[in-house]
């Protein structure tokens, strides 16, 4: 159980700093569409083993990647 909460903070953090590097990138409109396709993806793995009281957009877009796309 440990090493499952070490892995969780470890991939939440991993996915915050990518978020923040991704936020200060100019991408061109394909670039953003592509990086939102991955997102999308990686949105629907992750909410079939993430449990929370929260939507699966909220989990892992909510405020990271929110706040990278505009």
């Amino acid at each position: 159980m440990v090493e499952e909460v070490d892995l969780t903070g470890s991939l939440n953090e991993s996915l915050h700093q990518i978020a923040r590097r991704v936020q200060r990138e100019d991408l061109s409109e394909a670039g953003r569409d592509l990086l939102e396709g991955a997102a999308r993806r990686l949105d629907d793995k992750l909410a079939g083993i993430l449990t929370s009281g929260t939507d699966s957009t909220e989990r892992v877009s909510g405020r990271d990647r929110g706040s990278a796309g505009g």
